[in-house]
């Protein structure tokens, strides 16, 4: 048994998650699996979609490689959605017809941005493939708390968003160095799934984007400049879940990724920061308090 497969079974193999995406291609042939971007150890980092990219609600997950829990989130909503939009008689999820709302606004899933952090946050040196082992020197004891890539670097650090601010700080407090969490890299977009996903992203020219991340139930959409639509989202997402809404006043939640997609695709860009399993409250209680929030998510 693997470390983490107490928590709910939220492990991570990339094999089985390629395996996974061909599966519901193979249910749904309409589906066009995009390869969005590539990581450090060459695994593709897939989109999917119904459609033409251009103008669609992005949803996303998996940006950190303890982020298994948001990973599984929008693979199941993103197959729950697929089936509702090609069923031949029930397109209907949440009292949302899927199929008439995607003839105006399309959805695409990329449920898993950091395939190979994911892995060694499952996995471990120990249970790890060969590759993993060359990550030994800087990853040392701290597996299980693993956020960055398989070089070391936090992918949503790797933005260009006050990226210099943050290296400055960073080399201060002596973090400037490959690490399992808050190294953001030598330059911006040095890593090819930050890379990959900013190209991405600028081709698709999202309406909206909604990023998936572990947290403790609350909604974030403040940047230092964000779109005039996120609050009013973020709102009606969290009036639908039940989660707090990040408040109007008060020091600005990090957000990196966020305040980069405002700034640079003029779209409203919320994190819906998933509330962890516990005792009280399993994966399957988490994500169905969830759904509404996403299908209205990826229609809006």
């Amino acid at each position: 048994m693997t470390r983490n497969e107490n928590m709910d079974n939220l492990c991570f193999d990339y094999a089985k998650f390629e395996k996974e995406i061909f599966v519901l291609k193979t249910r749904h042939p309409d589906i066009s699996l995009i390869k969005a971007a590539k990581s450090r150890m060459g695994r593709d980092i897939f989109a999917l979609c119904a459609g033409n990219p251009v103008g669609a609600n992005i949803i996303t997950g998996g940006f950190s490689g303890s982020d298994i829990l948001s990973v599984k989130t929008v693979m199941i909503f993103a197959k729950r959605y697929f089936s509702a939009l090609f069923s031949e008689n029930q397109n209907e999820m949440c009292e949302i017809n899927i199929k008439k709302a995607a003839a105006e606004r399309r959805a695409i899933f990329i449920p898993c941005i950091n395939p190979d952090g994911a892995e060694i946050f499952s996995k471990g040196i120990s249970y790890g493939p060969d590759w993993l082992k060359k990550s030994a020197p800087f990853i040392g004891d701290k597996a299980a708390d693993y956020r960055a890539n398989a070089a070391g670097v936090e992918i949503e650090r790797n933005f260009d968003y006050d990226f210099e601010n943050r290296r400055k700080k960073e080399r201060l407090y002596n973090l400037a160095v490959k690490s399992p969490s808050n190294y953001s890299g030598k330059k911006a977009f040095s890593e090819p799934e930050s890379a990959g996903l900013r190209d991405f992203l600028k081709k698709c020219r999202p309406n909206l984007i909604c990023n998936l991340s572990s947290g403790n139930g609350e909604i974030l959409w403040r940047s230092v400049r964000p779109h005039k639509n996120a609050q009013r989202i973020a709102g009606v997402l969290c009036s639908l879940c039940g989660y707090a809404i990040e408040a109007d006043i008060g020091p600005l939640s990090e957000g990196i990724f966020r305040s980069w997609a405002s700034v640079n695709l003029g779209a409203p860009s919320i994190d819906i920061k998933v509330k962890r399993p516990s005792r009280f409250a399993g994966f399957e209680r988490i994500y169905a308090e969830l759904e509404e929030a996403l299908a209205v998510a990826s229609v809006i």
